[in-house]
């Protein structure tokens, strides 16, 4: 494992493979930085953190509605939020799990390293597909029939994507990229997708379903995506300055001071939008502009959801779970 990390970031100037599977958190320039709050805050902060996750990282976050929320992390750890409280669900796998995303409360899916593919179907949760050769880094459903997850192969240099079609599973690879960390989109017919290029640059592809292609994007290397419209997209690149794409050009934000790496993004309409990153570092897009929204924590956030602009999530390292009320976050 450490010659291959070694291979990667030679081959890599700017570390563009970083993944739980290489025990890194994130890259970006010629090293990969060391996020805060992994050592002693994640214990002081475990203490906090809500039953069924203690300590373990956690990295992605998504609900079916403001009693049932889903966190996923390391070690194959699923919590659920059933509107009271926090308990823990069985994975059945103990492999890191990155992404969650579902189009109901009977129908939610989750991806992680070695290709690991679950799925709840309201009663459990079950292996849908394993390729022990990719991690897969983000996952995102239009509906029954139309599951993207999204990620790389085994050696670092190459991105992939999988789609399930309703009755099987389609591996295929994604040109140019080196990596694909996060997919989103509105429907079947339009899925976004991005990551980082062989040139050391991000990448961000649409597709109508079955074709991808670049949309000019310009910038560094993007880890998060949030879709809501095909003319409505924002692209978080884990440094420099989030981009929206209004249809026909990208446009940079205006970011706040002392913005901290950006790891994900999401929102809940055109005017309720969130990115969320290293240090605790929280943004809300809100009447037209970015501000800084002080989450609470020093840990990593990995993964941020929103219901409404007043029901939003926020989960991370050391089990790590926050909610926004509509003027604050909390644990």
């Amino acid at each position: 494992m450490l010659a291959f990390i070694s291979r990667v970031l030679q081959r890599s100037p700017i570390g563009l493979v970083c993944s739980t599977a290489l025990g890194v958190a994130a890259c970006h320039g010629h090293s990969a930085p060391e996020p805060e709050g992994t050592a002693g805050g994640a214990r002081s902060e475990a203490a906090r953190s809500p039953t069924g996750a203690g300590s373990k990282n956690l990295r992605g976050v998504w609900g079916a509605g403001d009693h049932d929320i889903w966190a996923v992390g390391d070690g194959g750890t699923i919590v659920h939020f059933d509107g009271k409280t926090w308990s823990a669900s069985k994975s059945g796998t103990e492999e890191n799990l990155t992404g969650v995303h579902g189009v109901a409360a009977n129908d939610v899916w989750a991806s992680g390293d070695k290709g690991t593919i679950l799925h709840f179907d309201g009663a459990s949760w079950t292996q849908a597909s394993q390729e022990k050769g990719l991690t897969l880094l983000g996952v995102w459903a239009s509906g029954p029939k139309d599951v993207w997850a999204a990620g790389m192969d085994s050696e670092g240099d190459a991105g992939v994507v999988r789609r399930w079609d309703g009755s099987k599973w389609i591996t295929q690879p994604v040109p140019g990229a080196t990596s694909v960390w996060a997919v989103s989109g509105s429907g079947p017919q339009d899925v976004w997708m991005v990551g980082s290029n062989q040139r050391g640059t991000g990448l961000v592809l649409h597709g109508n379903g079955s074709k991808f292609d670049a949309v000019g994007y310009d910038g560094p290397g993007v880890r998060g995506v949030w879709g809501l419209r095909p003319n409505d997209v924002w692209v978080a690149p884990y440094q420099g300055a989030i981009q929206h794409w209004n249809g026909s050009a990208w446009s940079k934000a205006t970011m706040p001071d002392s913005t901290s790496p950006l790891l994900r993004i999401a929102g809940s309409g055109p005017d309720d939008v969130w990115a969320a990153g290293l240090g605790g570092g929280m943004l809300r897009y809100h009447a037209g502009a970015w501000s800084a929204s002080p989450s609470g924590t020093k840990q990593v956030l990995w993964g941020v959801w929103a219901r409404t602009p007043d029901d939003a999530w926020a989960v991370g390292n050391g089990g790590t779970i926050l909610h926004w009320n509509g003027s604050a976050w909390s644990r």
